[in-house]
């Protein structure tokens, strides 16, 4: 979250502006105390924020909708648990931890969110494309589910404060953009001193995903652009990248789907209604 330091003992949340220490009370006291009433709280606990991108029908983006935030523009990047929007030119910085495809089941008409699959579910044999009433083709299970590919980035989403964990959720036309990432993680190589190379783990380089204009045919979106920026800074940011890394693969860490504006949060950029990759 975003915060700026008002006084050398005061730091204040920017969106709600409530300070976030205590004015007369020694640091050291607030230190001693660190972590009580949240000691029994785990990753599993707590909601690991995807972020999207906004397009011109997101309902961030319209003053008429009660999850409007002001300011938000197509084009910016969104964060569906802090609700925090940032520019899409600019972007942000983003080290990835962990990949995982999979397929997620979502009941027709807002209904929710029906299950979650692996890359392997048999029900991708029972798919068959059907239009909905606008004319536009989804991926239909025969009890009327929409079975969608989502490939999920996991990654460590760098900030002022250094760094969360996060997801990157990319489906439909944004799985060309998820290919392309992962094409670039592969191709990185570390010579091993032996006259040898290897690839290095995904953690080791920090990417900036940004937002672009696309077009084709009648329609129109922003889509991901990705910008390796070389090693990450510090050891304490790559050991940090390998325990998320780890956690994920445990099963420790769960992503919070949820229907947003007639599909997952996971595409609230609305991609999936575009008939190419």
């Amino acid at each position: 979250m975003s915060k700026v330091k008002k006084e050398s003992t005061e730091v204040v949340d920017v969106k709600a502006n409530i300070p976030t220490t205590i004015f007369g009370m020694d640091i050291s006291q607030l230190e001693s105390d660190a972590g009580q009433g949240s000691q029994n709280v785990s990753a599993q606990d707590m909601a690991t924020p995807i972020i999207s991108i906004l397009q011109s029908n997101s309902p961030q983006c319209k003053k008429s909708d009660g999850k409007y935030i002001k300011g938000a523009t197509e084009g910016m990047l969104f964060n569906n648990v802090t609700g925090e929007v940032y520019d899409g030119e600019s972007g942000i910085m983003v080290v990835p931890c962990f990949f995982e495809k999979v397929f997620i089941e979502w009941k027709p008409n807002r209904g929710g969110l029906a299950g979650i699959h692996d890359a392997n579910t048999p029900l991708r044999d029972q798919v068959t494309m059907v239009k909905d009433a606008e004319g536009k083709e989804s991926p239909t299970l025969p009890n009327g589910n929409a079975l969608i590919e989502t490939n999920q980035h996991y990654v460590l989403l760098l900030n002022e404060q250094g760094f969360e964990p996060a997801v990157i959720a990319m489906s439909s036309s944004a799985l060309k953009s998820s290919r392309t990432w992962n094409t670039l993680i592969k191709r990185v190589t570390l010579s091993n001193g032996k006259g040898g190379v290897f690839n290095p783990a995904s953690f080791y380089m920090a990417y900036k995903l940004s937002t672009i204009a696309r077009t084709k045919d009648n329609y129109s979106w922003f889509g991901w652009n990705i910008e390796p920026q070389g090693p990450v800074a510090t050891m304490d940011l790559y050991n940090a990248g390998a325990a998320l890394s780890k956690a994920v693969a445990a099963g420790a860490v769960k992503v919070k789907q949820e229907q947003v504006d007639g599909g997952p949060a996971s595409v609230i950029d609305n991609e999936e209604a575009i008939p190419f990759d």
